[in-house]
């Protein structure tokens, strides 16, 4: 059986993914007009987003208080990419750019819990 101090920072792990899950998800409930990807493959990208969120929060329970500079960062992104930029096709394609980033850190990150 694992000790509390083992399974902690697996259980913060888990909540940050579902976090940062989470927050890309919200980043992406914006005005999409602008933008040109293929509607299809971006709902079906939304939808796995949705199902690893809702399957990682069946895990674990949500944090009290979710990771501060974590949400401060995607607000950031809200307001200094997509809202200073008008929600412009340009401003979109930066986010998808650092969404990218994002998820490919999350599969690394993942590959350290297991």
């Amino acid at each position: 059986m694992e000790s509390c101090e083992c399974k902690y920072p697996k259980i913060t792990k888990v909540r940050f993914r579902n976090e940062t899950i989470y927050q890309i998800t919200k980043l992406f409930d914006g005005n999409m007009k602008s933008v040109t990807w293929d509607k299809k493959k971006l709902d079906h990208f939304l939808n796995i987003l949705e199902r690893q969120f809702e399957n990682l929060n069946s895990c674990v329970s949500p944090a009290k208080i979710p990771e501060r500079r974590l949400k401060r960062y995607f607000k950031n992104l809200n307001r200094m990419v997509l809202r200073k930029m008008n929600y412009s096709a340009l401003a979109w394609e930066l986010i998808r750019k650092e969404t990218k980033h994002h998820l490919e850190r999350l599969d690394i990150f993942q590959a350290k819990i297991h």
